[in-house]
């Protein structure tokens, strides 16, 4: 068997309308569902607005494109406009222009925002919010749901003792993981890293209960592909004491622990980011380095593995391609600046690979991927000599 650690042959292949480098694997009897043709991505970003601090969340509707971060000022990119933003901010997904009545605040950095239901959830590591055109903040304890015009909801009362870093929507729950140990502020409860609440006012839902080993960390949560799990990702070696090293899923309905084993793929690694597709759970690790693995969702049997040279923090899947990011310069032993895209049924590297600016660290923190654009968010600088600081995108053909 090849060491993982070499690179692997490549051959040059067409995949609809783009020539991609593809690894070429051992032979496998598995057989692939047929795949939608993967488009075509510029590798030159689109000028645009930036920010004067990370973007940690990216969110969309059918109009507009929500971010979330530690920025306090949007930058035009063409004008050199600055205009001042409170860790969140919208834009126009057709034209790319500022929503300049949208402004909403929060006090400290936004770590986590979803669209679902025509409302907005946001988590970090604020404890105020402050609506538009208001003077007033309000408590806001690392969750707040508010409409898709800025408008906290306040008859939602979700909140944590420490910070919200991930947050899946499913049914009549949120999922919600980070480094918090109590849930709600009226009557607390302790539920360390990992928690469901009620989607309809934010409060505890104290039927799902799992928990991960003593001093563990949940960093990533993903719903399954089949919406009756969710995959669970950190720093732990077991769920609800059932062994469970760094991965593994429970069910959306009562948390427990589901009959779903990956293998540690080394001693120190941890799991940072996760990505889901119809046959397999993807997994960007931490620790010594980075690598990116793809896990067969029925089981738990490695499907391949790639090795970066950093940490893999973001993981986005479209169209049979796996977009990640983090702070490597090489993964498999080529070079790729923070962000690479991989072919998903074979961890083939695409030829898609923007030249992030240096330095590599911190990196991409998100990749959101759709049908128009790859929207990527960072501490990163810029993009080759193109300065377009912590947030850019690219044109998306499919």
């Amino acid at each position: 068997m090849r060491p993982l650690w070499k690179a692997p042959l490549f051959r040059t292949v067409v995949v609809g309308a783009i020539a991609v480098a593809v690894a070429v694997p051992a032979a496998s009897a598995t057989t692939q569902p047929a795949l939608r043709p993967a488009g075509t991505v510029s590798s030159t970003p689109t000028l645009g607005w930036r920010a004067n601090g990370p973007v940690y969340a990216i969110t969309v509707s059918s109009t507009r494109v929500y971010i979330g971060g530690a920025f306090t000022k949007v930058i035009n990119a063409n004008t050199g406009e600055r205009v001042y933003r409170s860790r969140l901010a919208a834009f126009s997904r057709k034209s790319g222009a500022l929503v300049r009545s949208w402004t909403p605040r929060t006090n400290y950095a936004v770590r986590a925002l979803v669209q679902s239901n025509g409302q907005l959830i946001a988590g970090g590591d604020f404890t105020e919010f402050k609506n538009p055109s208001s003077s007033v903040w309000v408590g806001a304890e690392h969750l707040a749901v508010f409409s898709l015009g800025g408008v906290r909801d306040t008859t939602w009362h979700g909140s944590t003792d420490a910070s919200v870093h991930k947050i899946v929507p499913y049914g009549a729950r949120v999922y919600i993981a980070g480094p918090f140990h109590h849930v709600g502020s009226v009557t607390p409860s302790r539920q360390p890293n990992l928690a469901a609440i009620h989607r309809s006012n934010g409060t505890l839902d104290r039927t799902w209960t799992p928990s991960v080993s003593t001093g563990g960390r949940v960093y990533a949560l993903a719903l399954g592909a089949s919406k009756t799990s969710i995959v669970v990702g950190g720093k732990f070696s077991t769920i609800d004491g059932a062994s469970r090293v760094n991965l593994g899923r429970v069910s959306t309905t009562n948390g427990s622990v589901l009959d779903w084993t990956p293998a540690a793929r080394c001693v120190r690694c941890y799991v940072e980011s996760l990505a889901i597709n119809d046959t397999d759970v993807f997994a960007g690790m931490a620790g010594p380095g980075g690598r990116v693995v793809a896990y067969r969702s029925s089981g738990g049997s490695t499907r391949w593995a790639r090795i970066a040279n950093g940490n893999v923090q973001a993981l986005r899947y479209l169209d049979g391609v796996l977009f990640i990011g983090g702070h490597f310069s090489k993964v498999n032993g080529i070079p790729r600046s923070q962000l690479a895209s991989l072919v998903a049924v074979n961890g083939g590297l695409r030829l898609f690979h923007p030249a992030f600016s240096k330095p590599y660290h911190p990196g991409v923190w998100v990749i959101n991927a759709q049908r128009d654009y790859i929207r990527v968010g960072g501490a990163f600088t810029g993009v080759g000599s193109v300065k377009t600081a912590h947030y850019v995108s690219f044109k998306y053909q499919p």
